[in-house]
Parts: C-alpha cells; structure tokens; sequence
C-alpha cells in the first residue's frame, strides 16, 4: 500500500520540567535529559507509517541551512525518501517542547517562513502519482494542493488539531473533501457526541475520529457513536506526538481496508505505546510489535 503524506518536519527540542507553571531559575542542569530530534506533524506520521510497514511518499518543505541538512539526513535513516522534498525554506522551523512528569507539554513553535512558503504542483503530482490513500495535514502550504488531491480521486484523512466550530474558514478545504477527519476534545465547544454527529451531516464526513487524551477516542462511522478506551503504558515520558501516532496507525489499516473501529482499536494502542518515549518521532511499535501487544491485551 503506497501513501502519501504531505506536512511539516523541523526539529524538535525537548526539555523536562518540574511542572507549570514553570518557576523561574537562572539556570537548570539536565544531564543527558533534554533532546533534539526531527519533528513536525508530516515527519512524524510518515515516520510511524514507514515503521508499521507503509510504502510512503513524504512531501514537505526544508531549508539548505545546517539544520536542514541534518534533517535530511533524518528523514532518509527513518527510510524515507528524499526525492519530495522541497528545499525552498530560508531556515529550518523548529519547536521547543517542555514536559512535566506527568507527560503535558508545552510546545513553544517557530515556523520561520513556512507559512509563506509554497510548495511545487510539478512535484506534487508526481508524490501523488500511483499512491492509494493520502494524509493531508493542515499545515499553510498543503492547504492549496487539497484540491489536486480531490481531482485525483485520491480518498485522504486530515488531522484538523483543535477544532473550535462547525464553520471553520481556515480548515474549510479539509472539512469539506477529507474522507476521514480527526481532531482534538479540548477546544470543542460542546460535548463531542453531540458535536460530531452534526459536522458529519454538515460536510457529509464518512469517519471522524475525536481524540480524547487520557479517555482514549471517539469513533463516528455509519451515523454511529463508538469510545475507544485509552491504552496507558507503564510509564509516560510525553504526550507530545500522541495524536500524530493515532493518526498514522489508524490510516495504515483503514487504507487496508480494515473496518475503522477495528482500526482505531489498534490505532489506540499504538499511540499509547508512543508517550512512553520523549520525543513525538520516537516510540513507534511495528505492525509485528503492535498485533502482538493488542492481541495480549484482547486476550486479558
């Protein structure tokens, strides 16, 4: 099954902290505690559907900085190819992640010239070319190639992050055209059961998928409601990523064919499996791994 995933990669920092608010001092010693690995919602979702076993065509924006080369680097030792790739950036976004023991996070982000940045038609039909499925994130410059996707007839999943409405102008390509939508509980401006069934008749959604945090998900399919309970690990380095990992699970087996709640239950474990890991790259279980641990947990 080839995919392609279209969205950002920069390079992520992380930083633990005693909680928050964050209390001033001058200085903090962290012995080999804090880390600095590629990142982004694009990198880490073609990361996660190279791990599980898809073939994936990843298109995103670089800077010929320093950093952008070893981003680069990055992302061919994830196995993934460098051919869409598009080196138009004057410097490499990053983000700064700072995460209290109890795995919340908070993502400082600088996206440098990314949101003025376009990305080439020419390669993107060519990422586009013979691939079934595509994951369209939200970023600035995937917005204008959405509807490329939907006169290819390629079917693709968004994730929209935090949606605080029905009418969403920004994001209103994506409502529109995404054969499955996912996004956030927090800023819903009411209960997501009563939400979602009204934005699928809005738009006329086939799936939608609600991620809940520490209550699992919600699954929206065939005008039913389903709750996804959470897998929680032994321990929880950061929740950063979390969602990025439900997403690329989920899409790795729905592509398949799977049935989307059959999906989202391993797509659950999946991405509970990953806050055990620091960084929102890292953590990933293989489809091997993860059919071994969702079987023990059927099975108990």
């Amino acid at each position: 099954m080839k995919l392609l995933v279209c969205g950002n990669v920069n390079l992520e920092t992380g930083v633990p902290v005693s909680g928050f608010p964050l209390e001033y001092a001058p200085i903090s010693y962290l012995k080999f505690q804090t880390t600095t690995r590629p990142g982004g919602v694009g990198f880490n979702v073609a990361k996660a559907l190279s791990i599980l076993g898809s073939e994936v065509h990843f298109a995103a924006l670089t800077a010929p900085d320093l950093m952008g080369q070893v981003l680069r680097q990055e992302v061919k030792r994830a196995g993934l190819g460098l051919t869409f790739l598009s080196e138009v950036l004057s410097e490499t976004p990053q983000s700064v992640v700072l995460t209290d023991p109890q795995g919340r996070r908070q993502i400082f982000t600088d996206l440098k010239d990314l949101t003025e940045a376009n990305y080439s038609r020419a390669l993107f039909h060519e990422a586009l070319d013979h691939v079934h499925f595509a994951v369209m994130t939200n970023a600035p410059f995937v917005k204008p190639l959405v509807p490329e996707v939907v006169n290819s007839g390629v079917p693709f999943v968004t994730d929209v992050q935090d949606l605080q409405g029905l009418h969403h102008e920004y994001n209103l390509p994506f409502l529109e055209h995404a054969e499955v939508l996912f996004f956030s509980h927090e800023k819903l401006p009411e209960a997501a059961a009563d939400f979602v069934p009204a934005l699928a008749r809005l738009y006329g959604t086939e799936v939608i998928v609600v991620g809940l945090g520490a209550d699992g998900a919600l699954l929206y399919h065939d005008r039913t409601l389903h709750h996804v309970p959470a897998f929680s690990p032994p321990s929880i380095q950061s929740t950063v990523g979390a969602g990025d990992a439900l997403c690329a699970s989920f899409t790795h087996f729905y592509a398949r064919g799977m049935h989307p709640l059959e999906a989202l239950q391993r797509a659950v474990v999946f991405a509970g499996n990953k806050i055990a890991a620091a960084s929102g790259s890292e953590g990933f279980l293989n489809e091997s791994e993860l059919e071994s641990v969702f079987s023990t947990l059927q099975q108990g």
